[in-house]
This record gives C-alpha cells, sequence and structure tokens, in this order.
C-alpha cells in the first residue's frame, strides 16, 4: 500500500496524460487491495476535478482582456481632450526622474494623464520593441509587460488611435516627425505605430504614421511598431 500511495501521489503532482496511464498500469500492479486502490482513485478524480476548476490563463487571453479595457479607456481620449502641460521620465522602479536623465523607462505626459513604455537603450524588445511587429506578436509583448509589472504596474495596454494622436503635438521632435526625440528616442523605420482602434466594422485596426500624423488601416499579420500606454490614477503624483 505504501507503494501504491507514492505512486498516486507522484501521479498527481505529474497529471499529463502519459504519465497518467503509465501511473495506473504500475498502480493496479502494486498489490493494493480493490477498497485501497478504490479510495485511492476517488481522491485523485477529485483532485483532477479540482485542477480542471482552476483555469490558467495563456498570455494572448491576459492581451485580449487588457486590450477589452484598453478600448474603454481610450474611447473619446485626443488630443482635444485637454493641452499637455508637462512631460517626466519614470524609472524601471517608477520613481520621477528629471528631464535630463540619460535612462529612463517610460514618460509621463502629466496633462493628458497617460504614461508611455520607452526603450531607451533602442535595442531588444523591452519595454517596447524597436522592430515592427504583427498584432498577435504586440498581444504577446503585451502580456509579457504586465507579467513583469513594468516600472511597477501591470494596467499597461495598447492605445488608441486618439491616444496615439496626442503624441504628435510633443515639443522638440525632430526634422520632418511629429513626436518628441528627447523623449522617445526609440523612433524606427516608417513610424507607422498600431493602435488598438478598429477601423470602422471591419476586423482592419487603424495606425498613426508620427511622421505626417495620417491614420491608416492595417491588416493584423501586417507589422507596425508599438508603444504601450496607461492611464495613471488620481493618486499618482
Amino acid at each position: 500500500m505504501t507503494e501504491s500511495f507514492a505512486l498516486l501521489r507522484d501521479l498527481m503532482d505529474h497529471a499529463s496524460k502519459p504519465q497518467a496511464d503509465r501511473y495506473l498500469e504500475q498502480l493496479a500492479q502494486s498489490g493494493a487491495t480493490s477498497d485501497v486502490m478504490s479510495a485511492m482513485l476517488d481522491r485523485f478524480e477529485s483532485t483532477i476535478r479540482r485542477f480542471e476548476a482552476v483555469h490558467a490563463p495563456t498570455g494572448r487571453e491576459i492581451a485580449r482582456e487588457i486590450l477589452a479595457l484598453t478600448r474603454a479607456a481610450g474611447k473619446g481620449r485626443g488630443a482635444e481632450s485637454g493641452p499637455s502641460t508637462g512631460w517626466s521620465k519614470v524609472d524601471a522602479h517608477g520613481e520621477r526622474l528629471t528631464l535630463d536623465s540619460a535612462m529612463w523607462s517610460a514618460a509621463v505626459d502629466v496633462g493628458h494623464r497617460l504614461m508611455w513604455t520607452v526603450n531607451a537603450e533602442q535595442s531588444g524588445d523591452e519595454p517596447n520593441p524597436c522592430r515592427q511587429v504583427r498584432w498577435r506578436n504586440a498581444l504577446e509583448l503585451l502580456a509579457e509587460l504586465n507579467y513583469q509589472a513594468w516600472c511597477g504596474y501591470r494596467d499597461w495596454r495598447i492605445p488608441s488611435i486618439d491616444e496615439l494622436a496626442t503624441l504628435t503635438g510633443t515639443a522638440e521632435g525632430r526634422a520632418g516627425d511629429r513626436i518628441s526625440a528627447t523623449l522617445f528616442p526609440d523612433l524606427r523605420g516608417d513610424k507607422v505605430y498600431w493602435s488598438s482602434t478598429r477601423f470602422e466594422d471591419t476586423r482592419l485596426l487603424q495606425t498613426l504614421n508620427f511622421t505626417d500624423a495620417t491614420r491608416a488601416a492595417r491588416q493584423a499579420g501586417t507589422h507596425s511598431y508599438l508603444r504601450f500606454v496607461r492611464t495613471m490614477c488620481d493618486d499618482e503624483s
């Protein structure tokens, strides 16, 4: 019976199908009485039901939930929602920095109460990639960002088209661009960025070009650049 109990405990710890079949076969051959085996299998079935009741969402499922909040939070928020009254930088721990800081992880638009990710090192994929990505990759990167709690927050999302538009009036934009090179040095390529806003009633997604501030629609399978945003809470200074 001791051997049977050990086998059952091992099975419960490794509840995958191939292992389950193998352990159950060994359990049947271990010499346990019918009553003992029945009791242990009942316990095992109860544990499996408990496992099945707990759904561990995938990264993409988490990202989709965040996107639902994105569209609600970003609805109607645009450049007309109020002038920008200043900017500040934030480090990886969420602490405010001076604007002349050389390394930062996010930029805060005080007027619009929005915090934007910045890849100040201009390499890799964190917090936002310095490369174009498909929409599905954007969802995966979003889930990873919130899992890491970038700058101490887990409410990052893909901005709406109107939220992206608030960046086109930032000061000190480099020649030919409509966005600040001082705050956002990680601009690349054609500077066309994903938004979470659908184009009319289609499956196309709206994008914003930071060279000329034009909006366009793209299929999710195409590539665009990406920057994440979060709405600051009332108690954030």
